[in-house]
């Protein structure tokens, strides 16, 4: 019994310690989110000047969010409007269970994002805001498109989760910055269908980028699987000990 406490200690100790080093990114986890950098965005269109027009597929766009050419980070995402409170955001709907740390039996899950993010013109009064939200009910198919109403989609109001928004904010103008809205924030589910949420917000005739989207995750399995996995391992142990004796 021992043995079996101290392989319990030693297996939370050694999560403690694996967790508190991890750099942004989860070691072991893909990036859950599709044209994440917007390299492969469609070309939809050409306007007038002969320049491709980009659709943001799988992302869903606002009506004044555009995939245009950064001049640094190629393709990005921007919004150059606030004039208008509808239309400044853009949301993916993603399926966790393609992760290869995806557990049948987890019971929550931590969860890492990470973007950058570039404003040009104001930066004391331009920010973005990143909200996560997840479905409870583990759907075979992916949940439809959000609808849009007023110009906004509008999220389920039961089965669903919606994070408080994280707001980033700028420390001066045409630079990129590395950010980290959710750093390891640990949900109390493990869902499978879980939704990105950026929204835009910048002075009028100002720009605002998003770009380089990363969203990794770990599960953790049912806390009984985990004390028989450490009974197991102790049982190993202990045989090795009666065949040395």
């Amino acid at each position: 019994m021992r043995l079996v406490l101290l392989l319990l200690i030693s297996v939370a100790v050694l999560f403690a310690v694996s967790t508190s080093g991890w750099a942004w990114q989860i070691p072991g986890s893909n990036n859950e989110l599709l044209n994440w950098n917007f390299e492969d965005s469609p070309i939809i269109g050409y306007d007038g000047f002969g320049r491709p027009i980009y659709g943001g597929g799988p992302w869903v766009l606002g009506n004044w969010i555009k995939v245009e050419m950064d001049g640094v980070q190629l393709l990005a995402a921007n919004c150059k409007n606030e004039l208008e409170p509808s239309g400044l955001w853009m949301y993916q709907i993603v399926d966790e269970s393609t992760n290869p740390l995806w557990m049948d039996g987890g019971t929550q899950k931590y969860v890492d994002l990470v973007a950058k993010i570039r404003v040009a013109g104001d930066y004391n009064n331009s920010t973005v805001r990143f909200q996560l939200g997840w479905w409870d009910t583990d759907f075979p198919q992916k949940p439809e498109n959000l609808p849009i109403e007023d110009g906004k989609p509008v999220f389920p109001t039961s089965g669903f989760h919606l994070t408080d928004p994280v707001v980033c904010a700028f420390a001066e103008p045409n630079v990129w910055y590395s950010v980290n809205p959710f750093n390891r924030i640990l949900l109390p589910s493990q869902p499978r269908w879980m939704v990105v949420y950026v929204e835009f917000n910048q002075v009028d005739a100002e720009t605002v980028w998003v770009d380089d989207l990363e969203l990794t995750s770990k599960c953790i399995p049912e806390p009984m699987s985990v004390v028989l996995g450490v009974i197991g391992l102790g049982s190993v142990a202990g045989f090795k000990r009666l065949r040395i004796k």
